[in-house]
């Protein structure tokens, strides 16, 4: 008989004294089993109490690590975006943007000069050729955007010798300028500056003698026009006369036969003063025209004139993009754009030569009534006064 048939026996009290004894012994052993079992489970909860806050230690330790652990990953990974982000700013605006800057009309270059750019190179051929008495010094800029420019133009002027400051824009390939940029074209001051003929009365009936009470601290700048063209023979012996005397600031040179002399009128400085770019007599024979005179030992010739106004509309006609970006679309009068008119001046010069219908020149009262009184001189027009700067009048750089 099994266990189970036995205990069920006793449950249903139909089992013998002997089978009730043995079930009693039975239950007795379990009984004892389960105190010793309780008995262990108490024990091992007790230990487990006891390690608990080692091991809550630890898996705080555990915790701590992971957490260095993500804060080193995340401080790597924002590291990382700062990095990327600079290096696309730099690049942006070191490599990239300067491409993008050059996609436009970009004259900043030092192709001339260690020490003014081309723009500054540009603008003082045209001021030489176009501005009488006025001389580029130097072109500063700022880049402000992609293709956009702050310009600021250091100009001096013969007679007041101070420099002023025009400020203007390159915005993608156009100059802008305030009207006071383009305030010192004489044209209108020379009496035979549209029409070649020749003057018959010798002088015209201004009268200019006012110009003797002026005190000799006065200091004047006269339009001087002639009564016929003189060429770059007589110009140079007119300069080696008077050049001690007065400063010859702008020589116009005549362009046409006829009576169609087109705007703006040309020419040049005879005394080569401002900023020296020798580095261009490489392309352009006397271009510097100071270091031509000083070359051929300090004397000026009509060869070396000539060349220099030549070498200048030369320039020109190889930087048409500046005169389009200062320019724009306008025509010249007569129809010409910047290409033809500066061959037409260029064709004309080689032809027939350098003749000039007057000149600029500044000085003392006394010393431009004496130039006035040259038999070939037929008027003075008096464009500027001022107090004389200094004993040393003309000052060389």
């Amino acid at each position: 008989m099994t266990f189970k048939e036995l205990f069920e026996k006793f449950k249903e009290k139909t089992a013998t004294e002997a089978e009730n004894q043995e079930v009693t012994t039975e239950i007795e052993k379990h009984a004892l089993i389960a105190d010793y079992l309780a008995e262990q489970s108490d024990l091992e909860l007790e230990s487990a109490l006891e390690a608990a806050p080692a091991l809550a230690e630890e898996g705080q330790g555990e915790v701590k690590q992971i957490q260095k652990a993500l804060r080193k990953r995340n401080a790597k990974l924002i590291s990382a975006a700062v990095g990327i982000v600079l290096s696309l700013i730099l690049l942006f605006q070191f490599a990239v943007k300067p491409l993008l800057n050059r996609m436009f009309y970009y004259p900043f270059k030092y192709s001339y000069s260690e020490h003014r750019n081309d723009l500054t190179v540009c603008m003082g051929v045209y001021t030489d050729l176009n501005f009488p008495g006025l001389r580029i010094n130097k072109v500063y800029e700022e880049n402000t955007g992609i293709g956009t420019y702050r310009l600021t133009v250091a100009r001096s002027n013969a007679l007041l010798g101070d420099e002023e400051y025009i400020y203007g824009t390159l915005t993608r390939g156009k100059l802008s300028f305030p009207e006071s940029f383009w305030a010192y074209n004489y044209h209108g001051a020379f009496a035979r500056c549209f029409e070649p003929t020749v003057y018959e009365n010798n002088k015209s009936d201004r009268d200019n003698s006012y110009l003797a009470s002026f005190p000799e601290y006065v200091r004047v700048m006269a339009n001087v026009s002639f009564n016929r063209d003189l060429t770059a023979e007589e110009l140079v012996e007119l300069h080696d006369t008077y050049g001690r005397a007065l400063y010859f600031a702008w020589a116009g040179v005549r362009f046409s036969d006829k009576r169609e002399q087109w705007l703006p009128i040309i020419g040049f400085d005879l005394e080569g003063t401002g900023p020296y770019y020798e580095i261009a007599n490489k392309d352009y024979p006397c271009f510097a025209l100071r270091n031509a005179i000083e070359h051929n030992g300090g004397k000026a010739t009509a060869s070396i004139y000539e060349e220099h106004f030549k070498s200048l509309l030369r320039f020109q006609l190889d930087h048409l993009k500046f005169q389009k970006a200062l320019l724009g679309d306008r025509d010249y009068v007569g129809g010409y754009d910047e290409k033809k008119y500066y061959n037409y001046v260029l064709d004309y010069v080689e032809e027939n030569g350098l003749k000039t219908y007057g000149v600029i020149v500044y000085g003392s009262p006394k010393k431009i009534l004496e130039f006035y009184e040259e038999d070939f001189v037929y008027d003075i027009f008096i464009n500027e006064l001022a107090l004389s700067r200094s004993s040393q009048e003309f000052i060389y750089y």
